[in-house]
């Protein structure tokens, strides 16, 4: 999955409150994203440094009651920063760059199921080339972390022109491309930035599931307090590795209870106030082969 913001939209803000929904297995983006279960994570810095990443980490920490410092059903939050002495790493978008990682991932974090790559420009800037060719190496090594079982995050810079940054060959091995903007500089309250979030490709959601929607940088709110767009109504989220609705278990066990696909929508929306269309529901329970 990749991350796409221009400069100073806040893209380092959500990625880790990804990585921190990851780790303990909650929900992002006030319960538009959720992870299916908690999972050992790997934050890759290659911009803030070590200091500011984990200012930003203990903010969003204490809002939730909880410290990456601490394990949490024995899973891992690992921050790395290759601007701290003695943490670089060659250029990720090169061969020796892909080695070396995977070398640091078998010796320091072998249980490693989710890495943050923050970001694409600074880790791997051969990779935000144009051409096909210097994306090779760093698609190779998406490749490989995913044979491992490694779902990733990328966050990438946008160009010019509004997209990211390179050649979009290394768009096609992801699951998923969302963009945040700013719809304007000013929030809607002192202090707050308000973000949309949208889906520029996603291979595993439909409809509803996929639909832009705001939120809002409110400290000290978590300072990734949601709020819905006027005229929004809340969506139900898809979930944050392969994007699988978090919804869809549930569903499973009501459709093999007997219930049509329209009462299972019915059930959902009455749950949690919002769930996905009947259609959608049947769309996924035949992905998975109810």
């Amino acid at each position: 999955m990749m991350l796409v913001a221009g400069t100073g939209v806040g893209k380092t803000w959500v990625a880790f409150a990804v990585a921190l929904a990851v780790w303990k297995g909650t929900s992002a983006l006030g319960g538009k994203w959720t992870a299916s279960r908690a999972r050992n994570v790997l934050y890759l810095d290659g911009e803030m440094g070590e200091s500011a990443c984990k200012e930003r980490l203990k903010a969003l920490g204490q809002a939730q009651r909880r410290t990456v410092d601490e394990e949490i059903g024995g899973k891992r939050f690992e921050l790395l920063s290759t601007m701290t002495e003695g943490n670089a790493l060659p250029d990720l978008g090169t061969e020796e760059g892909g080695e070396a990682l995977l070398g640091w991932i078998d010796k320091r974090f072998p249980d490693v199921e989710f890495i943050v790559f923050d970001n694409l420009s600074t880790l791997a800037p051969t990779a935000c080339g144009n051409s096909t060719e210097c994306q090779e190496e760093f698609r190779t090594l998406l490749k490989k972390l995913k044979a491992r079982g490694i779902s990733c995050l990328i966050v990438q810079h946008t160009s010019k022109s509004g997209d990211q940054r390179g050649s979009n060959a290394k768009l096609d091995i992801l699951d998923a491309v969302v963009k945040l903007d700013r719809p304007s500089k000013k929030g809607t309250a002192e202090k707050t930035t308000r973000i949309t979030v949208s889906y520029e490709k996603c291979r595993n959601a439909f409809g509803s599931d996929i639909e832009p929607f705001t939120v809002e940088l409110s400290p000290p709110d978590g300072l990734l307090a949601t709020s819905p767009c006027e005229g929004q109504t809340k969506k139900s989220a898809p979930d944050v590795d392969g994007l699988q609705p978090a919804w869809l278990e549930n569903a499973k066990r009501m459709r093999e209870d007997g219930m049509s696909y329209r009462q299972l929508a019915h059930a959902l929306a009455q749950s949690d106030g919002s769930g996905p269309t009947h259609e959608t529901v049947r769309k996924w329970l035949q992905k998975i082969g109810e």
